[in-house]
C-alpha cells in the first residue's frame, strides 16, 4: 500500500473518531409506561451510570475503543473483575474461542 494511501486512511479515521468524540457517550434509560416506583428505579440508575462514567471516564475510553474498531474492525472495553475498572484492551491481546466467534450473532 502507498505511504498516500496509507495517510488517507489515518486522516479519515481521525476526523471520524473526532466527530463522534464531541459528544459524550452514555447510556440513557427510560421507563415505558412505568408506574412511579418504576420511574423512581430509571433515574436513581440513570444518576448512578451518570456518575459512573464521569468518575471513570468512560467517554476516552469509549473513544479509544471506537478508534481501535475503526482500525482493526473491532474495539474491547474490559472490566477488571478485581478492582471493578474499565479499561481499554488492546485488540491484539484479545483471543476468542472459535465457539463463541460461530454462536454470538452480530445486529
Amino acid at each position: 500500500m502507498a505511504a498516500g494511501s496509507m495517510n488517507v486512511i489515518k486522516s479519515v479515521i481521525d476526523s471520524v473518531v473526532s466527530k463522534l468524540s464531541n459528544n459524550k457517550t452514555r447510556p440513557y434509560f427510560a421507563p415505558v409506561n412505568g408506574t412511579y416506583e418504576t420511574r423512581q428505579v430509571v433515574k436513581s440508575a440513570q444518576l448512578y451510570f451518570d456518575t459512573f462514567y464521569d468518575n471513570n471516564e468512560m467517554h476516552t475510553k469509549i473513544s479509544k475503543a471506537f478508534k481501535q474498531a475503526c482500525i482493526f474492525d473491532i474495539g474491547y472495553l474490559w472490566i477488571n473483575p478485581f478492582d471493578w475498572k474499565v479499561d481499554v484492551a488492546d485488540t491484539w491481546t484479545v483471543a476468542t474461542l472459535s465457539t463463541e466467534k460461530e454462536k454470538t450473532k452480530m445486529l
